[in-house]
């Protein structure tokens, strides 16, 4: 009959040198300790992506779309499926829109945004606040002084700070 011109030793080989090579970009991945800041293309809007000494993912607004998504596939690591810090610099939809694929496919540990109460929000920032809260993440009120996390200080805006225009509020 026919004889395959791929013997099963060359499979084998193939197969185990594959699995090394997979194993020890994991492993360079995994122990890097290098802090990483990416600036998401996401079109009109903003995003950036921090990673932190290998462990505290940060995502700086999520841009207008899904796009977001693709950043984050290219530079947070397979295994991590956790956002720490989510904030969003002010309620305009070229900002947060990608907030809603985020909180689908990751878990947030907090999200981070701006007193809105000086500002007309529209409807579709309302559904991305009650969406966060659905998915039990917990809110906290960015201001001048606070401490979120160890090592990350609010610098702006100062408590009390009121204006109708969203750009005054950090970008």
């Amino acid at each position: 009959m026919f004889e395959s011109p791929v013997k099963t030793r060359d499979l084998i080989l193939f197969s185990f040198f594959s699995f090394m090579i997979i194993f020890f970009v994991f492993l360079s991945s995994f122990f890097d300790e290098r802090t990483k800041i990416v600036f998401c293309n996401v079109g009109q809007g903003d995003a950036a992506y921090i990673r932190i000494r290998n462990k505290i993912d940060v995502l700086i607004d999520a841009g207008p779309d899904k796009s977001v998504l693709s950043c984050l596939g290219k530079y947070m690591p397979f295994w991590d499926r956790k956002i720490e810090l989510a904030f969003l610099s002010h309620p305009n939809n070229d900002h947060y829109n990608g907030y809603f694929f985020i909180a689908d496919r990751y878990k947030i540990d907090k999200f981070i945004t701006v007193d809105t109460a000086s500002l007309i929000v529209s409807k579709t920032y309302k559904k991305l606040l009650q969406k966060i809260l659905n998915k039990k993440i917990k809110i906290e009120e960015a201001v001048a002084g606070k401490i979120i996390w160890p090592g990350f200080n609010i610098l702006w805006p100062p408590k009390n700070f009121a204006s109708n225009n969203d750009n005054d509020f950090p970008a």
